[in-house]
């Protein structure tokens, strides 16, 4: 395995699968904006940026102005502790 993608979110991961990870060497993306849509948050504000719209058809500004809401239960500030990036090492290029 290379890397992991979609980060559940509706626990936390364990030390042994953080563990895991780490041994493995293997890269993660959190895609936290769709995990913040899964909970019921929409990416408007960022569909209203002229340098956001002015490069997207209407169909994708209208699916950046949506949100999933498939987990309303959660919450936006659970995501980050719960998706596991306080136990992995984030890099930033």
């Amino acid at each position: 395995m290379d890397g992991l993608g979609h980060l559940f979110f509706d626990r936390q991961p364990t030390p042994e699968f953080v563990a895991v990870i780490a041994a493995s060497g293997a890269f993660v993306v959190p895609t936290l904006v769709t995990i913040s849509s899964a909970v019921g948050n929409n990416a408007a504000a960022l569909a209203a940026d002229k340098r956001v719209s002015s490069r997207l058809s209407k169909k994708w500004l209208d699916s950046l102005s949506r949100s999933m809401n498939v987990y309303p239960q959660g919450r936006l500030e659970d995501v980050y502790a719960l998706s596991g990036l306080s136990t992995l090492q984030v890099w930033t290029f």
